[in-house]
């Protein structure tokens, strides 16, 4: 009698999760569109965190740290304190109609990112769930929750930034007194900062997703993905990782490509300049940051949409307890279960 072979105790998680997920931001490629938005206040991943950190770090450290304000900021200031009169007042009234401008457009880039990833959340949960949504319905669902979606993207964002401070702070008073004692704090207040992005952006996703496609509250939302990422602290973690994992190697195809292609372009420009024909070299040059901004836009707009499908698909599995993580599945191997 032939022997059946039973069934997997748990279903893979991973292997399904971004198997499914990158069908579906390549399938749905209207949606890259709301994700070169959403990118610019929630991408769905740690990369872009990251390398914030290590880029701006030192600098944005001295100036929370320091007394006297420098930059174009000061200088305004300080021309402004020296005038009198009408000068004075036309000088504040064009500071004022400056701020008011920058002001709207701020308010303008901040309305379309949180337009755009209800619209993003709320496309991928539907098309998961077997319907095709229009770009209009997206656009629309994402209007229509845009108030809620917005106190979710400010309290992000007040928790995120209360989380750097700390951690700019320590490590300013590291730079300047690099005791080991000072290095420490920072290297332990720096762990904690990254665990707090990975921590706000699953209960940002998560809350969104359930807005979006549960038609929850705000508050609700916020406090039902709280608590779901808590019970799952081991598998976000897991998660975070392997996203950060696959953008950073989106990333570096995305140059190996730009290299390739850029490789004509480089022939055409030194052929140009050995025949002195400066207008087609700088032609080739604009070429080249163009190539290159159309590419990493590309792969910015997959990566997120990809990142966006990864964590609603972890949501639903956390949700029905049919997830489970990697550690776990090898320890279970390794004493004998079905994993």
């Amino acid at each position: 009698m032939a022997i059946r072979k039973s069934k997997p105790a748990v279903r893979p998680l991973y292997r399904e999760m971004f198997r499914d997920a990158l069908i579906l931001a390549w399938q749905e490629k209207k949606l890259w569109f709301f994700a070169i938005f959403a990118l610019l206040l929630q991408s769905g991943g740690l990369l872009d965190v990251l390398l914030t950190a290590v880029v701006r770090f030192p600098e944005d450290a001295r100036l929370l740290m320091q007394q006297q304000g420098t930059g174009l900021g000061s200088a305004v200031i300080a021309h402004l304190s020296g005038l009198t009169g009408f000068q004075a007042f036309m000088g504040y009234a064009t500071l004022a109609q400056g701020l008011l401008l920058f002001g709207i457009i701020l308010a303008a880039v901040y309305g379309m990112s949180v337009v755009s990833q209800g619209a993003l959340a709320y496309g991928l949960g539907t098309r998961m769930r077997g319907a095709v949504p229009s770009f209009r319905a997206c656009l629309g669902a994402g209007a229509r929750k845009f108030w809620p979606l917005a106190g979710i993207n400010a309290l992000s964002m007040l928790v995120f930034w209360a989380v750097r401070v700390v951690t700019l702070i320590a490590f300013q008073l590291a730079a300047e007194t690099p005791t080991a004692f000072a290095i420490g704090v920072f290297t332990v207040a720096f762990i904690c900062f990254l665990l707090a992005a990975a921590l706000v952006t699953t209960v940002h996703l998560f809350a969104i997703n359930r807005v979006m496609l549960n038609e929850e509250h705000a508050w609700p939302a916020l406090l039902a993905s709280y608590k779901m990422t808590v019970q799952s602290l081991g598998i976000v973690l897991e998660h975070a990782a392997l996203l950060f994992l696959f953008a950073f190697t989106a990333n570096i195809l995305g140059i190996i490509v730009f290299l390739m292609a850029l490789v004509p372009l480089f022939i055409g420009m030194i052929s140009a300049a050995l025949f002195q024909f400066g207008t087609l070299v700088l032609i080739g040059i604009f070429l080249g940051y163009a190539l290159l901004i159309g590419i990493m836009s590309v792969i910015a707009m997959a990566t997120t949409t990809f990142q966006y499908a990864s964590w609603q698909r972890l949501a639903w599995r956390v949700e029905d307890a049919s997830a489970m993580t990697k550690v776990v599945r090898i320890v279970r191997r390794l004493l004998g279960h079905r994993a």
